[in-house]
């Protein structure tokens, strides 16, 4: 792969974060991300890795719809006349971008925040720091924040894989700008805080 093709592959991708939101499954941050993640499934491993995603009569729906230009059949029409009409379509799907998948900004102030936070919390005992590898349950929801904190009384509640509630203390970061913004959500307010770039080093 060339490095250019590696760029591109690079601002195409979704941020690598799964959250649950309204039953729904949502890749990186948006729909852009459930795009990308689709088409990357379609093209490493054809439609049989995405056909279990929905029901049948989901995905021929959604295909008439999305592909009314190619005269699709009608969504009732059984499986052999859908396999004949697709056999003649030619189709590039031109997707907008849902990166960048990786930003060194955003990497690199959520490490620095993450370790300063998970040192100061491990010196006075006052809260477990984790971050997005972790879930946060609320209700049928599930959020994977950049990092949040969670005090003593969590402890019944939290192990390596979710914490069942609100964290004390939960910490989203966004690029936008030129900005590193950091958002810090805690009991119910929203304080939002802004960095500029020369002074993302000062976490």
């Amino acid at each position: 792969m060339r490095d250019q093709d590696f760029d591109e592959h690079i601002r195409a991708m979704p941020e690598p974060k799964l959250q649950l939101i309204d039953g729904r499954l949502v890749v990186g941050n948006g729909l852009p991300g459930n795009r990308q993640l689709l088409r990357w499934l379609l093209d490493g491993w054809t439609a049989e890795a995405a056909l279990p995603m929905a029901p049948p009569d989901s995905w021929r729906r959604a295909l008439n719809l999305g592909f009314r230009r190619f005269d699709p059949p009608d969504p009732t029409k059984p499986a052999i006349v859908w396999r004949s009409w697709a056999a003649q379509v030619t189709y590039q799907p031109d997707l907008p971008p849902a990166g960048p998948m990786i930003d060194a900004r955003h990497n690199g102030t959520r490490t620095r925040l993450t370790l300063n936070l998970f040192g100061l919390a491990s010196e006075h005992r006052f809260a477990h720091v984790s971050g997005r590898d972790v879930i946060m349950r609320l209700g049928p929801d599930a959020f994977t924040p950049d990092v949040f904190l969670a005090g003593p009384h969590c402890a019944g509640r939290f192990n390596k894989h979710y914490l069942d509630g609100p964290a004390d203390l939960v910490i989203e970061i966004l690029v936008l700008l030129g900005f590193v913004w950091v958002l810090f959500h805690s009991f119910g307010s929203m304080q939002v805080r802004i960095f500029s770039r020369k002074y993302s080093s000062s976490w």
